[in-house]
């Protein structure tokens, strides 16, 4: 009778022990994963991100929708013609004037002055730093120079490239007729502007823009908060002692 007792006490304590254990396992393999603060705003940004990208393109779909309706018109067509004859007109116009230019011995004097500045300054960034002050402030001196003569020569050649175009009459007619020619280009344009202005799906499309925009700067402002809340907070300034000894606590 002992026996069946004491059998019965142990396997009832082995039975407990392996439900026990089990509960344990159970609990320590599944974890509560941790949820990143930062997810759901960061989430925020992206799809506000993304309505406003995709309603540009709706924009740019729908200017481009109501400008190829202007474009063929005959008026469009001569003046876009316009534009690309004058062009190609001052384009040839500017050939032989810079021709001359890159002969004349002062620019290419300047070009020669202006690459090997250039090609000072190449090696010295390339240049290990000096390990002393004295070397160090030597080297920013030479690669000051050497960039000041880069950007000195390039002006000058600049200003030479000027002055050949503004002194060449035929260039100088050239010039004014690519002008008049974009001029009424952009005159046309006008219309496809005031077009899209008066057009219902445009305009729904420009406030849902707007709301999209808004939307997205309050969500880089929650984004913000969020971020600068996950910041440790900064230690209290230590307080000296009215002796003038060290900081008390």
């Amino acid at each position: 009778m002992k026996l069946r007792f004491w059998f019965a006490s142990g396997l009832a304590a082995v039975v407990l022990g392996l439900s026990v254990s089990s509960s344990r396992a159970q609990t320590s393999a599944a974890p509560v994963p941790a949820v990143n603060p930062l997810a759901a705003p960061r989430k925020a940004v992206l799809d506000a991100q993304s309505a406003v990208n995709a309603l540009h393109t709706k924009i740019a779909q729908i200017h481009l929708r109501i400008q190829s309706g202007f474009e063929s018109r005959a008026d469009w067509a001569a003046a876009k013609k316009a534009v690309a004859d004058a062009q190609a007109q001052y384009d040839a116009a500017q050939k032989p004037v810079m021709d001359a230019l890159h002969a004349n011995p002062d620019y290419q004097q300047l070009v020669t002055n202006r690459k090997a500045a250039q090609d000072k300054m190449d090696e010295l960034k390339a240049q290990s730093q000096a390990t002393d002050s004295e070397g160090q402030q030597a080297q920013e001196d030479a690669l000051s120079q050497a960039a000041g003569e880069v950007v000195n020569d390039g002006y000058a050649m600049l200003k030479m490239e000027r002055e050949a175009r503004d002194n060449d009459s035929t260039l100088t007619a050239a010039k004014e007729q690519l002008s008049d020619a974009k001029a009424a280009l952009e005159a046309l344009q006008a219309e496809v502007t005031a077009a899209m202005q008066g057009d219902p799906e445009y305009q729904a499309a420009q406030t849902e823009l707007t709301s999209a925009e808004q939307q997205l700067t309050s969500a880089r402002a929650a984004l913000l908060a969020a971020q600068n809340a996950q910041r440790p907070a900064a230690p209290p300034p230590q307080r000296s002692n009215s002796y003038g000894g060290a900081p008390s606590n």
